[in-house]
């Protein structure tokens, strides 16, 4: 652990507290992308310097996944849940603030660097930390794994099989007045931030074909893919007896990280989105970009709660 992320580490252990931005980036101070991927690098059979960009990446994700937890977790929340925890570092996190923590993981296939990045990331944590479910969000009920008062995914329920079961099994686990928030794409809007490409409207698998070299680049990763939508969201919330809520503005939000987080714009270099953007910042209309209603806004990001009279 380093001496700058020390201090707070151990300053937190009487009660539960989120800290903020400032203490989370001393949190990942210690976990450095250039040593894992030099550790990791051969192991995976992965140029290093690709890996080291692979890491980059995940843990800068890792903020956007901070950024929600601070937005949504409720005041008095203790248990959480984070699905598809990737290499743990906001549930590590959140353990060493004082929260008790679960994280899951795998939730799908074109990830299987996160396996070792993963372990490389929880050998350098600090005490205490999360606990691991190594399986699928489907498995998941309240007599194998409790219940939890929030849950959370950043860029995960876009991979799992089935969003239905994924939505009834984090549902089977939400505490009484508990609640969940969740950041993913929403296909409403013909566009894959994976793979920086346009989609075949109504028909988006369809796209392999026109596509078919850089899909051919990763796969699984494509056929992870379940084509979500923020409609398939509120029907699916209604009926487990949810009430949805989706945050306005969030393709402004997307937009500006371009500018605003290096590490992310690098993963659009020589993209079609990068360069709509660009023309899009000249012409001044990025806050009419901000009003896209989030029906057909992507990404999206929403939050869900049993409606009244509703729920254990």
């Amino acid at each position: 652990m380093s001496e700058k992320a020390r201090p707070f580490l151990e300053s937190t252990r009487e009660k539960p507290s989120l800290g903020d931005s400032g203490d989370f980036d001393a949190y990942l101070a210690h976990f450095d992308p250039a040593a894992i991927a030099t550790e990791i690098g051969p192991q995976a059979g992965m140029d290093v310097a690709g890996v080291r960009e692979l890491v980059d990446t995940y843990v800068n994700e890792a903020k956007l996944g901070f950024d929600l937890v601070v937005r949504h977790l409720p005041k008095d929340a203790r248990t959480i849940l984070e699905v598809g925890a990737g290499l743990r570092l906001v549930s590590s996190y959140l353990a060493s603030r004082g929260f008790a923590v679960t994280a899951l993981e795998p939730v799908g296939g074109g990830f299987e660097i996160f396996d070792k990045a993963g372990e490389a990331c929880w050998a350098r944590m600090p005490s205490p930390k999360p606990e691991r479910i190594d399986a699928s969000v489907e498995t998941l009920s309240a007599e194998r794994h409790g219940t939890f008062d929030f849950i959370f995914s950043v860029h995960v329920l876009e991979h799992v099989p089935s969003v239905a079961r994924a939505m009834a099994a984090m549902v089977r686990v939400m505490a009484p007045g508990g609640s969940m928030a969740h950041i993913c794409p929403n296909y409403a809007t013909p566009f894959d931030p994976h793979f920086g490409i346009p989609l075949v409207p109504f028909a988006p698998r369809k796209t392999q074909y026109l596509f078919a070299r850089r899909i051919a680049r990763a796969p699984e990763l494509w056929n992870s893919v379940n084509f979500i939508t923020a409609a398939q969201v509120r029907t699916l919330a209604a009926s487990e007896g949810l009430s949805a809520r989706f945050e306005p503005g969030m393709v402004a939000r997307f937009l500006r990280r371009l500018d605003d987080d290096p590490v992310f714009r690098r993963r659009y270099e020589g993209s079609a989105i990068l360069a709509v953007y660009k023309v899009l910042r000249r012409i001044g209309v990025l806050d009419l970009i901000g009003s896209i209603p989030p029906r057909i806004a992507s990404p999206m990001e929403f939050s869900l709660r049993r409606t009244a009279g509703r729920g254990p």
